[in-house]
């Protein structure tokens, strides 16, 4: 996976605050990039979608544990793969970038991201307001010509702590270009 590009927020790109919170998320510009191929360990599931951040929760502990086991650790920050459109469910994948393939180890499996060009912006701020960000790189995608991949990801540049600032979040989105 490729380092996040690195792009200081547009004040421009300011999402306005959703009703009811307190919280601002800002946006970098969107850019068209390439994103080397990754491999990841990784479990994958449908999960309706406010089962989201549990599944997390397990799949990214379950992971952490596996990688343990064969004396592996993650080579960078987890990420979040979505597969497809998000309805009522989303095929989602929780994962960590490894060096070398693992066995699987109940569902933790190793998945290849592939080489492939990419849509991507930063989004500085709480999660729950990634959804801004994947609005603005469906425009973007749609203003240089291309169409969105079957595959996007999230990469969690910072670790959110308890009782934390959800605004000091830092999330990378790439969405595959076809």
């Amino acid at each position: 996976m490729s380092q996040a590009p690195n792009h200081a927020p547009n004040q421009d790109s300011k999402v306005p605050e959703s009703p009811g919170t307190n919280l601002e998320v800002v946006l970098t510009e969107p850019v068209r990039d390439k994103s080397p191929e990754s491999l990841v360990a990784m479990i994958r599931q449908v999960v309706p979608l406010a089962g989201v951040p549990q599944f997390f929760d397990r799949a990214y502990t379950e992971i952490v544990a596996a990688l343990h086991r064969v004396h592996r650790s993650p080579t960078g920050p987890p990420l979040g793969v979505s597969y497809g459109l998000p309805g009522e469910t989303i095929d989602l994948g929780a994962a960590f970038p490894i060096a070398t393939a693992i066995p699987q180890d109940g569902d933790v499996t190793t998945v290849t991201i592939p080489a492939c060009e990419v849509a991507t912006l930063t989004v500085h701020g709480a999660y729950d307001q990634i959804s801004s960000g994947y609005d603005r790189l469906l425009t973007f995608i749609n203003e240089i010509g291309m169409q969105p991949g079957p595959v996007a990801w999230e990469e969690y540049l910072t670790m959110p702590e308890p009782g934390g600032n959800p605004t000091l979040n830092v999330t990378q989105l790439r969405w595959m270009l076809v």
